[in-house]
């Protein structure tokens, strides 16, 4: 604990461990070892309450649109001094500019500080200017509606972007593009500088291990959904997760696709991914039961939905929509193994080809296996029973 370059080193990095080594030091010195241990320990106490205890504002001021003021760190009964500061500011700014209190960074309201905040809130709102509130916990929302006035201010938190501009605009969907720029803020704000590294890596080249087929719907994010990172997924997308039969005198986006990311970029994986209540399926199945319906359509979306008129056969009157959506990405495998080049790297065990199901409501995902018969749903312990089936079947088989 003597070592000057060590101490050096430890203020650098964090003055406050510096400061509590410093005092760890003074009362072993002064007193023995036995103070200097609890001195720390308490003088690490202290600070940890003081760190838990303090709250961060920050406010963002841009010439058009709303202003945004991030939360950080506890609101508690000591917050009052900070949330009083910030109203002060927001004061000299014109009544009608509206305001998003960002909250993604609070860890912990308690019953004050839910007070307090519920407070300045409907200090700061006017009949000019409204307040949205986003990225609360669970644990947070429900501290600040717990209180005496937290009901008034319900109708303001917002759970995603979409409810954040129905709230601050009567006209949300006139604003569309003002949605995609605070996008586009948050992004270069809250995420380019992490992924910087990344994006210099895939500047000039891509190598992804997934060729992921799936609906334009969307309400499918891939990359969400699978938790990967940019340069990972080939995308393409249609409506209805559709690849067309290799046709050797047709060129179509998709094969030009498919022989992109299969013979150039050498994929190891392809995923088809249906989902539910697709809106291909139910007008397949509308058109099945009631074909003089069809015209009710766009005759462009019933000319690419021919592309599905062998699944017609399968439908009977009792067919769902999900029924026929895992009905149709088992069929697209097929159609995928009628591509040559397809075939040959299938052939050499170079690719393999998976159908996928998509629950959006209980974002669940499913695999068919070919094994079961069956679409078991992905995950680490439903593979690992998947495989455990399908060796005690190659065992009774061999047998």
């Amino acid at each position: 604990m003597t070592n000057p370059r060590e101490f050096m080193q430890i203020w650098r990095l964090s003055k406050q461990e510096a400061l509590i080594y410093f005092i760890t030091f003074l009362a072993m010195i002064g007193v023995d070892l036995l103070a200097g241990i609890q001195a720390g320990v308490i003088a690490a106490l202290i600070i940890a309450a003081l760190r838990l205890g303090q709250t961060r504002t920050r406010i963002r001021l841009q010439q058009y649109g709303p202003v945004e003021i991030a939360l950080d760190g506890a609101i508690t009964f000591l917050s009052a001094a900070k949330l009083t500061e910030m109203a002060t500011t927001l004061q000299t700014l014109p009544e009608n500019r509206h305001i998003i209190i960002d909250c993604a960074d609070v860890h912990t309201i308690d019953a004050a500080g839910a007070e307090q905040l519920v407070k300045w809130i409907l200090q700061i709102r006017t009949a000019k200017r409204r307040v949205a509130i986003q990225g609360l916990s669970p644990e947070c929302r429900a501290a600040l509606l717990r209180i005496e006035d937290g009901e008034k201010i319900g109708a303001f938190l917002a759970s995603d972007a979409t409810e954040l501009f129905s709230i601050l605009h009567d006209k949300p969907k006139e604003l569309v593009l003002d949605r995609l720029v605070y996008g586009i803020e948050i992004f270069k704000r809250r995420h380019k500088k992490s992924y910087q590294r990344l994006f210099q890596k895939l500047e000039f080249d891509q190598a992804p291990h997934t060729l992921f087929i799936t609906c334009c719907d969307s309400r499918i994010n891939p990359n969400l959904i699978t938790s990967t990172e940019p340069g990972e997924l080939f995308v393409l997308r249609n409506v209805g997760n559709v690849i067309p039969v290799y046709n050797h005198t047709c060129c179509h986006s998709e094969g030009a696709a498919l022989a992109f990311a299969i013979n150039m970029l050498k994929v190891k994986e392809v995923v088809i991914c249906a989902h539910s209540e697709c809106g291909a399926m139910k007008e397949l199945l509308k058109t099945t039961h009631a074909p003089t319906e069809e015209a009710d359509a766009p005759r462009e979306l019933h000319t690419w939905l021919r592309h599905m008129d062998y699944l017609k056969q399968q439908f009977t009157h009792k067919t769902t929509p999900e029924q026929a959506a895992k009905l149709n990405a088992i069929q697209q495998i097929e159609h995928l193994k009628s591509y040559p080049f397809v075939q040959e790297r299938l052939a050499a065990k170079h690719v393999r080809i998976h159908a996928w199901y998509y629950d959006i409501g209980q974002s669940e995902l499913e695999q068919w296996s070919p094994k079961d018969k069956m679409y078991i749903p992905i995950s680490h312990d439903g593979m690992l029973e998947s495989e455990k089936r399908a060796r005690i079947s190659a065992i009774h088989f061999t047998e």
